[in-house]
C-alpha cells in the first residue's frame, strides 16, 4: 500500500512540474529581455513553455487549437533577409507541408516601421489545417519575428485580432 501512495505522490509532483501556469494578462505586454511590447487582446492569457525564451499569448480553443501570438525570433545583430530566410527554413524543417501562401507589407499603428507579413499553411497531426501569420519587423540591426497561429477555419475571426495586436507594437 505504501508503494502505491509513493507512486501516486510522485505522479502528482511530476504532473505539477510539467503543467504550464496560465496567467491573465491585460494592456501592454512587454516581452522579457527585449524592448518590444504589444497590446494584448481582451481576455487572453499567457504561459511559458519549457525551451521557449518568450511567453506565449493565447485564447480559448477554436477548431482544436488555441489561437496564439508569440515572439519567435529576436536578434540585435541581423539583417531582415538573414532572419527571414533562417526563420522560413526552420519552419519548413519543423513542418513538412509548411507553405507560404501570401506575403505583403504591414504597417504598425503609427505607420513608422513597415514590416513583412507572411501567411503560411500546414496541417497538424490531427489533419487540422493551421495558418501561421508571421510579422517581421526591423529597427536598425534589431529584427523581431512575431507569429500568430490559428486553425484555418477561424482565420476570418482571428486575423483582425492578430493585426490589431501587432499594430500596437512598441519598441
Amino acid at each position: 500500500m505504501k508503494n502505491y501512495l509513493v507512486i501516486i505522490l510522485l505522479l502528482f509532483l511530476i504532473g505539477g512540474c510539467i503543467a504550464q501556469k496560465e496567467e491573465s494578462v491585460t494592456g501592454q505586454f512587454a516581452f522579457p529581455n527585449t524592448n518590444l511590447s504589444i497590446t494584448v487582446p481582451r481576455n487572453w492569457l499567457k504561459t511559458n513553455i519549457p525551451g521557449n525564451p518568450y511567453p506565449i499569448l493565447f485564447t480559448e480553443i477554436h477548431y482544436g487549437i488555441k489561437p496564439n501570438i508569440q515572439l519567435e525570433y529576436y536578434s540585435i545583430d541581423a539583417s531582415r533577409e538573414q532572419a527571414l530566410t533562417s526563420y522560413l527554413n526552420r519552419k519548413k524543417k519543423m513542418y513538412h507541408d509548411y507553405t507560404v501562401i501570401n506575403e505583403s507589407t504591414f504597417f504598425t499603428k503609427d505607420n513608422v516601421l513597415p514590416a513583412v507579413k507572411i501567411k503560411a499553411k500546414r496541417t497538424n497531426n490531427d489533419n487540422t489545417p493551421i495558418i501561421h501569420v508571421s510579422y517581421i519587423f526591423c529597427e536598425g540591426k534589431k529584427v523581431y519575428i512575431l507569429s500568430a497561429t490559428c486553425a484555418e477555419p477561424s482565420l476570418g475571426e482571428y486575423e483582425n485580432t492578430f493585426d490589431k495586436a501587432i499594430k500596437s507594437i512598441k519598441y
